[in-house]
């Protein structure tokens, strides 16, 4: 796990303007949940574990997981469900969640999660 791209991502969102030296930790991350899914998703976990700042879990959310969910939801809902009820501290990540273009059964069990936690 390439730890520059976790501390890259992670400072470019914690402010909220980005430097842009660093907009390319966002380019990768979102270029491997379209390519590589299981990987970004363990890219994800890490953010989440690394940070707590609440700029940061919000991207996020409405980034790379929401992202993930949108392309590849059949493949990683279970999994978000085991860590949302395992990990309290993803919790906030699940709950910034959009439904964008996420297929109508996904979404369902995204807000079922949101509703839950709320």
């Amino acid at each position: 796990m390439a730890l520059k791209l976790i501390e890259s991502w992670i400072e470019y969102h914690s402010k909220e303007k980005g430097n842009p030296d660093l907009y390319w930790a966002w380019e990768e991350l979102f270029e491997m949940v379209q390519k590589s899914p299981e990987l970004a998703w363990e890219y994800i976990l890490e953010i989440a574990n690394y940070s707590s700042n609440e700029r940061v879990l919000s991207n996020l959310a409405a980034g790379p997981l929401e992202d993930l969910l949108v392309l590849h939801g059949a493949d990683f809902i279970d999994r978000i469900e085991t860590i949302t009820r395992q990990n309290p501290p993803f919790v906030p990540v699940v709950k910034g969640v959009w439904q964008n273009n996420m297929q109508p059964s996904i979404w369902e069990r995204v807000h079922a999660m949101q509703s839950k936690y709320s």
